[in-house]
């Protein structure tokens, strides 16, 4: 009767152990799920940001055209 007590102790703790390695497991893909939109977050600010530096460089490169060729029709 003792043996089977044991045996029923041992596997309630081996479906306790795997309950927590099936939580431990969803916790992690939780947290690698937001570390992807956290990644793609930044990865779009990183193009956005490129854009806007393309659009900036542009704009202050004709201004400069037309200061320049306002002097030299000076």
């Amino acid at each position: 009767m003792k043996k089977c007590y044991k045996i029923i102790q041992e596997l309630e703790t081996t479906a306790d152990i795997q309950l927590q390695i099936q939580d431990i497991i969803k916790q992690a893909d939780t947290v690698n799920n937001q570390l992807v939109d956290i990644k793609t977050i930044l990865l779009q600010a990183g193009k956005t940001y490129k854009i806007q530096v393309k659009d900036n460089i542009y704009s202050i490169s004709e201004e400069l055209h037309i200061v320049i060729y306002t002097d030299m029709e000076r």
